[in-house]
């Protein structure tokens, strides 16, 4: 990854967690490679689907689900200096967010997922496609156009999708939407 993208990166994620508490800080702080976060994410996996969590509130309440827990990955990844990119999966069982992260010549996935070789990868490759051609081998999910649902989540920043439930919402919605056929709509989570 290149140090100007890092630095953008890092000074986003700065701007857009100014209000954050001082206790959220020191413990997102505390998540220092992909794979600390994974760990932490998979720790306070809940059942609670009643409630769509900000990352600052998945901080606060020390709680994920497969759904916001790509979105509490983005955040903590972004910190880190990578794009914060997230993709939408449909297995059998479960709906869930993987987030996504390429640079120097390696890449990989966090989630909140009850199968642990969903959690967390580190692969070598340049490409986000491969990664997500990997991700949904893994994930025994038939190839549909990898990175065609890839979402890129700065683009929600406006709405504060890293401290707003409703902006984390709202970008959640979109991603959703990416796992619809075109004309189809996603309703129900």
């Amino acid at each position: 990854m290149a140090a100007g993208a890092v630095q953008s990166s890092m000074a986003s994620f700065t701007a857009l967690t100014a209000q954050w508490p001082d206790l959220a800080l020191r413990e997102i702080e505390r998540l220092s490679d992909p794979a600390a976060i994974a760990d932490w994410l998979n720790r306070i996996a809940a059942v609670d689907w009643s409630r769509l969590h900000s990352p600052l509130t998945a901080l606060r309440d020390r709680q994920v689900h497969p759904l916001d827990g790509g979105l509490m990955a983005a955040a903590a990844l972004r910190r880190l200096g990578y794009r914060p990119t997230i993709l939408a999966l449909n297995s059998e069982q479960l709906t869930w967010t993987a987030a996504m992260y390429c640079g120097n010549n390696h890449g990989g996935w966090v989630a909140c997922h009850p199968v642990p070789q969903l959690q967390f990868s580190r692969v070598p490759t340049r490409s986000l496609r491969s990664l997500v051609a990997k991700l949904q081998a893994c994930a025994a999910i038939p190839d549909a156009a990898p990175g065609q649902r890839v979402c890129d989540l700065s683009r929600f920043d406006a709405h504060d999708w890293m401290t707003d439930d409703g902006g984390a919402e709202l970008a959640l919605e979109a991603v959703l939407a990416r796992l619809a056929p075109e004309g189809e709509t996603t309703g129900e989570r």
